[in-house]
């Protein structure tokens, strides 16, 4: 980017831009390990999509605002991708927090259900 002013004096600046070519895999924590809850915002289900570094199990939680669990899951969890739906329909709108625990680390985003 380079600016001048009105006597015609400036200078330049350069800005560095990341696109990630997947965007599906937004959260990103630990190496290896990335979460995409979708759609979002959702109404009647959402998917939870992610990458674990590990085959270790893991415990997939839907949370409200103030902490109560509305929703849990036990998951087998495979070493790469792992895709789990949950059904929305039951819980009001609002804004939620959902939860991968898996070997005592967590991957969390927040979820908009309308």
């Amino acid at each position: 980017v380079r600016g001048v002013n009105s006597c015609g004096n400036g200078s330049s600046r350069s800005l560095s831009i990341s696109i990630n070519s997947c965007p599906k895999f937004a959260a990103d924590t630990e190496e290896g390990e990335e979460m995409s809850v979708f759609p979002n915002p959702a109404r009647d289900y959402v998917e939870v999509m992610f990458k674990s570094a590990s085959d270790k199990d893991g415990k997939l939680k839907l949370m409200d605002m103030l902490g109560q669990a509305k929703y849990s899951q036990n998951m087998d969890v495979r070493k790469g991708a792992n895709s789990y739906v949950i059904d929305l329909k039951k819980l009001p709108s609002g804004v939620y927090l959902v939860n991968i625990e898996q070997e005592g680390r967590k991957i969390t985003q927040r979820l908009v259900v309308n």
